[in-house]
């Protein structure tokens, strides 16, 4: 599908999508410069491997990366790029990375608590949240509004599913936080009406970050389906991604099952989808990349308001000699029996910065 307009950002002509290409494809779409400017990193090494990590960086990191477009993206874009991490093993994520394990979480955890991490995304599994379970024959709900953490009454196999899928969402959240913490930013994503937002561990995610909620249709971006998804975003730099269904082509319902072209298996048409359309990851590693390369170009609005030079009293940074108050006296006495006082009552101290000029 054509789209009206490409998203922001350097492009290339690619032949198909970063999920229909042979192993030996990817390596020759990534210049030989992106790859050499990338960390030697494996996460099998665990602890050990981070300390070489801090000759270079920030790094920007995928959880739950799948195909790990979104990381080739960001590496073209000659972003420092962490190995992406996944369970499933394919041309981009070169070892399988089960974070449930806890020595491997622990590993994680040591790279994001060291600040090592600008932009951390996560592409959190969806299959136990998702509302395209119904009651229809197919597989069942999981979930539903009331209790977005799980059914009662699941059998043992749906409550180890609900129970992996809690592990998933509270381990994402807490990276996202972490990174957030040291000052770095974090994009969670999932489809629109999944569960996953409206679950406590969201919403207190949403309260302590101040995350936005960027909607937008993956058929604007080249996706074959319309599939609505939400990515909750801790930079306004990725409103570039809400863009809805452009409209003037049909859409492949995702319902029932395909053949995966990689697997040859039959998968639901819903897993197949979990792929992100190429204009979609170039969108936004072209913020990614922004962030990278100036964290605050957001703020250039806000440091473009200045005041006229005619407009003001006096020239900038200039200073006015302190010609003392009215109630000095009072004040120094109030001050030395402990109170506190209004700002300009009193002399600043003689160690203060301002020394007698009060700078304005």
């Amino acid at each position: 599908m054509a789209l009206e307009a490409r998203p922001p950002g350097t492009w290339v002509d690619r032949p198909a999508a970063p999920s229909d290409r042979s192993a030996s494809d990817v390596s020759q779409s990534v210049s030989e410069a992106a790859v050499s400017d990338q960390p030697s990193f494996a996460w099998s090494k665990g602890l050990d491997g981070v300390p070489a990590l801090h000759a270079r960086g920030p790094y920007f990191l995928e959880l739950f990366s799948g195909t790990a477009g979104l990381s080739e993206a960001v590496q073209l874009r000659g972003v420092p790029t962490l190995p992406p991490v996944d369970i499933v093993v394919s041309p981009l994520v070169p070892e399988p990375v089960d974070l449930i394990d806890m020595i491997t979480w622990s590993t994680v955890l040591k790279v994001l608590t060291s600040g090592l991490v600008f932009f951390l995304h996560c592409g959190t599994p969806c299959n136990t949240f998702t509302a395209a379970r119904k009651l229809d024959g197919g597989p069942p709900p999981l979930r539903s509004a009331l209790r977005p953490m799980g059914l009662p009454d699941l059998s043992q196999d749906n409550q180890c599913l609900v129970l992996l899928g809690n592990i998933f969402l509270s381990r994402s959240a807490e990276a996202c936080f972490i990174v957030f913490h040291f000052g770095g930013d974090f994009s969670i994503e999932n489809p629109l009406l999944s569960l996953i937002w409206v679950t406590a561990i969201m919403e207190q995610l949403v309260a302590d970050t101040r995350a936005l909620a960027l909607d937008f249709d993956q058929c604007a971006f080249g996706a074959l389906s319309l599939k609505p998804t939400r990515l909750l975003c801790s930079s306004e730099l990725l409103d570039d991604v809400q863009m809805r269904c452009p409209g003037g082509h049909r859409h492949v319902k995702l319902k029932g099952k395909m053949r995966d072209p990689q697997t040859g298996y039959w998968v639901f048409r819903t897993k197949a989808a979990q792929v992100y359309p190429w204009a979609l990851c170039a969108t936004m590693a072209e913020a990614i990349a922004v962030l990278y390369n100036d964290a605050l170009a957001h703020f250039a609005p806000s440091f473009a308001l200045t005041t006229p030079a005619s407009d003001r009293k006096r020239p900038l940074g200039s200073g006015k000699p302190w010609l003392g108050h009215r109630q000095e006296a009072t004040a120094l006495k109030a001050q030395w029996a402990g109170y506190q006082l209004k700002r300009g009552a009193a002399k600043p101290l003689p160690g203060d910065a301002k020394g007698s000029l009060e700078m304005y």
